[in-house]
């Protein structure tokens, strides 16, 4: 599941609801319910992963957030 962009999806609803959210349902579902070998999953989401990005503050001006620390990601 891995269908990106903000911009789209917000008029593309049913298409990333599907991709995203349905196809990570199916795999979890495989994982609960059928034999496999798969011990460990890592789920990521690449703004948690990647951060925030730049942005503009009244206040500051544009922002350019730093990268997160490991501690952050784990």
């Amino acid at each position: 599941a891995d269908a990106v962009g903000v911009g789209q999806s917000m008029y593309e609803i049913n298409k990333y609801t599907e991709v995203n959210i349905l196809g990570t349902s199916n795999l979890l579902d495989i994982l609960a319910n059928e034999n496999h070998r798969v011990k460990k999953l890592i789920i990521a989401s690449s703004m948690s992963v990647y951060g925030e990005g730049k942005y503009k503050c009244v206040n500051c001006g544009v922002v350019y957030p730093k990268l997160r620390s490991l501690s952050q990601l784990i």
